[in-house]
């Protein structure tokens, strides 16, 4: 009888293991769901445009040397 008992709870612990997985692995689907949908919807020209500062976007506007040649 004891030997059924501990069977028992190896199987519920391996039980839960495998319940634990597989919810690691649906927050992780979600998760990474949740991220794609967030690249998709970032606009980068207006990122970029947020990040560069005014003289900078001044010195990449204006031709360069090595443009001319």
């Amino acid at each position: 009888m004891c030997a059924i008992d501990i069977n028992a709870d190896r199987l519920t612990l391996v039980y839960n293991i495998f319940q634990f997985a597989n919810y690691i692995y649906k927050f992780s689907s979600i998760y990474s769901q949740l991220y794609k949908h967030y690249l998709r919807s970032l606009d980068f020209k207006n990122l970029s445009d947020k990040l560069i500062s005014k003289e900078a976007k001044e010195l990449l506007d204006r031709p360069s040397i090595y443009s001319l040649v």
